[in-house]
């Protein structure tokens, strides 16, 4: 199975490692509809991003220790008992499953969630997250295991649950570095995860850890808020791309309809990102 290539992997790790570096999250999310929009399939690049996630996680952790404490274990903790089975079904799923299909339905399910996201929809969940934690961390270990993604459903997480940003930054960072390490052992049985990909890591891993640290700085010097709802609108622009391309591709439909997703999420997002900056961003600066 060829990899895909240096150069590629080079520009789209150095943009993807930005965001991971500033929330603890965004690596893959950007990553995985970059490489599916200029043509790559999920068995192609998912053992690759797992690989890098396997040391970026535990890297970012670090980096976040500030926020670690008993209440981000306990928000962590229950999500990755579900997480455990889920990255393993997702690792199945990614072996079986047809090229395309994947393609297909991982940016289907991603688009909705991160529109969620920008929305800044938020339901707080009060009571009983240790028997809500683990349903919730089921489905989200199985998108990781099939596309290396867990950043939008566990951010629509935890920003409802009222964390701190350091406490956020580290809640994300303990679940992701779990799941990671898990869809790492899973790949590894299931023969997804070849010594081939320590090679192409070795190439762009100084970038990735360059990139992620002035991530890191970068987001103490402008706007938080700001700067990941702009991220949030790139990594929908991206995905929207990608399901249009993917869908002329299969060509289910006649070329003009084809491009209706990019055209729909581009719109939703615009009036969205215009909302953000006349309502929301004014009611978080009289909330801080």
């Amino acid at each position: 199975m060829a990899w895909p290539s240096i150069a590629d992997l080079v520009w789209v790790f150095a943009v993807a490692s930005v965001p991971m570096g500033a929330f603890g999250y965004g690596f893959s999310s950007i990553s995985t509809p970059l490489l599916i929009a200029i043509g790559y399939s999920n068995r192609q690049f998912a053992p690759i991003l797992n690989f890098v996630e396997l040391w970026q996680n535990p890297m970012v952790l670090i980096m976040s220790k500030r926020g670690i404490n008993y209440r981000t274990f306990r928000q962590a903790l229950p999500l990755c008992l579900g997480i455990a089975p889920g990255t393993v079904l997702g690792a199945l799923i990614l072996k079986q499953t047809d090229p395309d299909a994947l393609r297909l339905a991982t940016l289907a399910v991603i688009a909705p969630l991160i529109l969620i996201q920008a929305a800044g929809i938020r339901r707080p969940i009060q009571r009983g997250w240790w028997l809500l934690g683990p349903p919730l961390g089921l489905p989200v270990g199985i998108l990781y295991g099939v596309t290396t993604i867990s950043g939008p459903p566990l951010a629509l997480i935890f920003n409802n649950n009222g964390l701190a940003k350091d406490e956020f930054k580290a809640a994300m960072s303990i679940v992701r570095t779990t799941e990671s390490t898990l869809t790492f052992i899973s790949y590894t049985l299931l023969g997804i995860f070849t010594p081939d990909v320590l090679v192409t890591v070795a190439y762009v891993a100084p970038i990735i850890v360059v990139f992620t640290l002035i991530g890191h700085y970068l987001v103490r010097v402008l706007p938080r808020e700001d700067f990941r709802r702009l991220t949030m609108s790139f990594d929908a622009w991206i995905v929207g791309y990608g399901l249009s391309n993917v869908l002329s591709k299969m060509r289910p439909l006649p070329d003009p309809y084809n491009y209706m997703p990019l055209i729909m999420i581009v719109t939703i997002d615009s009036l969205l990102l215009y909302r953000y900056f006349t309502v929301q961003r004014q009611r978080l600066m009289i909330d801080s």
